[in-house]
C-alpha cells in the first residue's frame, strides 16, 4: 500500500543533544525525522550512529542525512514501501529501480517540485550512493542474513557505474590559487615579528608598527597563521586547538582532535569553529612552539592568554575562546594592506600543493610514488582515507612541473630568434 501522497516535505534533519558522555562532552547529532510521526527512521538513524557521527563533521553529517531523505521519499513515492521494512528484508536496488531512482531525483519529490538541476542531483548522489552501500551490508546496519562479499563487490561496481555520470555534475568552485613566492615574502613582511640584522627574530617576539593587527592580538593571530601555512590546519581547526592539545612527543607537536560538542566551549553553535574530518598528530616548528610559549605566559593585558579561564588556546582580549566570525576578521585587516586576497582556505591550499610538490620530490622514482603522497598527504592534511581531495594537490604539483619542463625544452628552441624579435 502507498503510504502517502503528500507533497509536503515529510522528514526533516533536527539537532539532538545526547546525554553527556564524560564530564566536559556533551555531543549534538544530526537526526533525520519523519514529520508524520516525529519519530526518527530506524536505519537513518542506526546509519548516523554506528557510522557517520565519528567520522564526519555536523554538517557533513546533516548533509548526508538531507540525502538520505530523497532516498525514503522515493521508496514511498515509486517502490510504495517504506525504506526501512525494504531494505530490513535485506532489498537492494535493482538496475530498473535505480533508473527509476535517477529519474525521480530530476523530477522531485511527488513530481510537485519542478525538474532539479544536474548539479544539484551531483551534490547529493554521493551521498545516496554512500546510504546504499551501507544498507546493503546486513552486518553493519544491525540486520540478520550474510551476503558473500562477490555480491556486495558487484552492487558497489553497479552503484559507482550508474551515478558516476551524475557525479560528473557535481559543481565544483574555482580553483583556489596558492601563494607565489612573492606574496608568501609580502605577507610575512607585513604579520611578522621584528628580526635582527642577521634574519633572526628578536627575543620575546616583537611586531613592527605596521602590522595590521591591534597590537594585543598580533601574537594570537600570527599564531594562527603559522598553524595554517605550515602545518596546514582548517580555520576550524585552529580555533579549536586547545592548551592540552600542544604536546611535546619525540619534539613539539600538536594533536588535532574532534570534540564535537564542549561543553567548556561557550561559543554558539553559530559560530563555533569546529573540526571538520579526521583527527591527527602533527610535529610543528620550534618558532610555532616559542610563540606559543610565549604566547601562554603573557598576560590577557600585555597581549597573551595568562588568566584566560578556558582551555582553548587562541582567545579574545576578554579570555573567551576566539570565535569563527573572529578568525574570519584577521583577514580584513591584512586584505585592506595587500594586493593578493589572503583566507585561511588559501594558506591551507598553499600549504598542500607545496607539501605535495616536495613529496613528489622525495619519492620521485619509487614504485607507486603516487599512492604513497596520496597517503600521507591524507593522513597530514586530516582527509578521510578514502577522499579524493588530495589528488588536486597531486594533479596541480604534476602540472607545474610539466610547465617547468616544458618553459626548459622551449627556451632551447628560443635561442634561434634574434634579438631584434618582436617576441
Amino acid at each position: 500500500m502507498r503510504l502517502t501522497g503528500a507533497t509536503a516535505p515529510r522528514f526533516r534533519v533536527v539537532n539532538v543533544t545526547l546525554p553527556a558522555a564524560g564530564p566536559q562532552e556533551q555531543e549534538l547529532v544530526p537526526t533525520l525525522v519523519d514529520e508524520r510521526t516525529g519519530l526518527p527512521p530506524r536505519l537513518a538513524l542506526r546509519w548516523v550512529m554506528r557510522s557517520r557521527r565519528n567520522a564526519v563533521s555536523e554538517k557533513t553529517l546533516a548533509d548526508g542525512l538531507r540525502a538520505a531523505a530523497l532516498l525514503y521519499t522515493f521508496c514511498e513515492d515509486r517502490l510504495n514501501a517504506s525504506l526501512d521494512d525494504l531494505f530490513a528484508d535485506g532489498h537492494r536496488l535493482t538496475a530498473n529501480d535505480l533508473e527509476r531512482l535517477i529519474e525521480y531525483l530530476r523530477v522531485g519529490q511527488a513530481d510537485t517540485r519542478g525538474v532539479r538541476a544536474l548539479a544539484t542531483i551531483g551534490q547529493c548522489v554521493p551521498n545516496i550512493e554512500r546510504f546504499l552501500r551501507w544498507l546493503a551490508k546486513p552486518m553493519d546496519r544491525g540486520g540478520k542474513g550474510y551476503v558473500p562479499p562477490s555480491e556486495l563487490t558487484l552492487y558497489d561496481e553497479q552503484l559507482r557505474l550508474t551515478f558516476s555520470d551524475l557525479r560528473a555534475f557535481r559543481s565544483r568552485g574555482k580553483r583556489i590559487e596558492p601563494l607565489a613566492a612573492g606574496d608568501d615574502v609580502a605577507l610575512w613582511e607585513l604579520i611578522g615579528p621584528i628580526r635582527r640584522k642577521d634574519g633572526r627574530y628578536e627575543m620575546p617576539l616583537r611586531f613592527p608598527n605596521h602590522n595590521p593587527w591591534h597590537p594585543k592580538t598580533r601574537l594570537r593571530n600570527w599564531i594562527g597563521v603559522l598553524l595554517a601555512r605550515d602545518s596546514g590546519l582548517r580555520r576550524g581547526e585552529v580555533g579549536k586547538l586547545r592548551t592540552d592539545d600542544v604536546r611535546n612527543v619525540d619534539g613539539p607537536c600538536i594533536a588535532v582532535l574532534r570534540r564535537p560538542q564542549d561543553v567548556l566551549d561557550t561559543r554558539t553553535s553559530a559560530n563555533r569553529p569546529k573540526v571538520k574530518t579526521v583527527e591527527r598528530e602533527l610535529p610543528i616548528s620550534n618558532v610555532l612552539a616559542l610563540a606559543i610559549r610565549q604566547y601562554s605566559h603573557t598576560l590577557l593585558r600585555d597581549g597573551g592568554r595568562r588568566g584566560a579561564r578556558t582551555p582553548y588556546l587562541l582567545v579574545t582580549e576578554e579570555g573567551t575562546p576566539i570565535s569563527g566570525s573572529s578568525l574570519d576578521a584577521i583577514w580584513k585587516a591584512v586584505n585592506g594592506r595587500t594586493s593578493r586576497r589572503m583566507s585561511w582556505h588559501v594558506l591551507r591550499h598553499t600549504w598542500a600543493e607545496e607539501v605535495a610538490d616536495d613529496l613528489l620530490e622525495q619519492y620521485l622514482g619509487s614504485p607507486d610514488s603516487s599512492e604513497v603522497v596520496l597517503g600521507m598527504l591524507r593522513e597530514m592534511g586530516g582527509w578521510a582515507p578514502t577522499s579524493n581531495t588530495p589528488f588536486t594537490y597531486i594533479k596541480n604539483a604534476l602540472k607545474k612541473r610539466g610547465n617547468a619542463y616544458l618553459r626548459k625544452r622551449n627556451a632551447r628552441f628560443d635561442m634561434e630568434l634574434g634579438n631584434d624579435s618582436d617576441y
